[in-house]
Parts: C-alpha cells; structure tokens; sequence
C-alpha cells in the first residue's frame, strides 16, 4: 500500500467560490477524486487548511496562526506516518500581494518541507517522496485575492530548477471568485496528479 500525505491550502481543503467555509464533497474536490483514480494499492491521506501559506512568518499570523504551514506540519505527517509520498500544495497564498515576500523566501520555504522530513524519517520509517503542485494562474480581485502574475512565473520556474517532481497546473478552471478551483478544474488536477504519481512509483 502506497500511503500519500497532501499537505495544502483551501484548494486541497475544497473551498467554495468567495466562501472559505463553504466546502465541497469529498469526491468532488481533487484529493479525493485522486483516491479514487488512483484506487487499490493507494491511500490518500488529505491535509488542507483555507489560508494556509508555505511560510513561517509573522504576517500569517494577521488573522490566524493556522496560516502558518511551518506550525503544524510535523504533527500531520506523524500523524500521517509512515507515508512513502508527500505531496506539497502550497505557495499561492504566499504570492498574495499584501505579504511582500520575495520569491527566493517563498521558495526556501516550500523546501523547508523536504528539509525537516530528513529530521523525521525515522519516525516515518524512511524519507518519503515529494511531489510539488505549484501555484496555477490566478485572476486577481481587488480585496479578495491579489497577486503578481510575474512573481508566480518566477516562483514556478524557481521551483523547477530546485525539485526532481512537480505538476505546473498553469492554468486550470477556477470559480468566479478567481482563485478557488472549480469542480471541473478538481477533476483536471486530479487525473494530472494522478498520472504524475503512476510515473514516479512505476519508475521506483
């Protein structure tokens, strides 16, 4: 059995147009049509939280210290344990404006993950894979979600250089709100993931 950790923001969560706490169906968001595209012999194991950012950082904290993807990823991944992939679905919260991070900082963060998993894989029983699901284009909305399109084309191609697996979702279908997958934007991250994944442990 081939366990998976995926460790996100609000689109791994499944948040609804312009509601953080709206959710969809467990089938309908993409780590769960991943469970069942990928079937027997895998175990997804989902772990995302609206708002949270790659970062450990004090502006995460303006609203919520859950925001902070640092904090709480140790217990997920004990709790998770042992796990042979983990997949890091993070960095567009980040890239929002307001927070002024560079994307070097933003990068070293979404590192930080594979770093700390070194300090654990006793305890996981053996490093696990990584797989990145770098952030997609997002339409920005004025006091909804604000972002600079040329940061995340550098944070991707950044990313590219620095890790052996990655999905570049570039584009894929959002609902109005202009950040927040759609269902069928669920259903396309899924199959893409899905074959990724297929690749990776067919190639050993």
């Amino acid at each position: 059995m081939i366990k998976i950790l995926i460790y996100g923001d609000s689109n791994v969560w499944g948040s609804t147009e312009y509601d953080e706490n709206g959710r969809l169906e467990k089938y309908e968001r993409w780590a769960g049509r991943l469970s069942e595209i990928l079937g027997d012999g895998f175990e997804v194991i989902e772990a995302g939280y609206p708002g949270r950012c790659a970062g450990s950082f004090e502006q995460s904290r303006e609203q919520d210290k859950d925001y902070d993807g640092h904090e709480h990823y140790e217990i997920m991944l004990k709790q998770a344990s042992p796990v042979d992939l983990v997949v890091i679905a993070l960095g567009t919260n980040d890239l929002k404006i307001k927070y002024e991070r560079p994307v070097g900082m933003i990068v070293e963060d979404l590192l930080w993950f594979e770093g700390r998993t070194q300090y654990l894989k006793e305890y996981n029983g053996g490093m696990p894979r990584f797989l990145y699901i770098l952030p997609p284009r997002a339409v920005n909305k004025v006091g909804w979600y604000e972002m600079d399109e040329g940061e995340r084309e550098r944070l991707v191609g950044a990313m590219k250089e620095r890790v052996a697996d990655w999905v570049d979702l570039d584009t894929v279908a959002l609902t109005d709100d202009g950040v927040h997958f759609s269902v069928e934007g669920h259903e396309d991250i899924a199959n893409r993931v899905a074959g990724k994944i297929i690749e990776m442990f067919r190639e050993g």
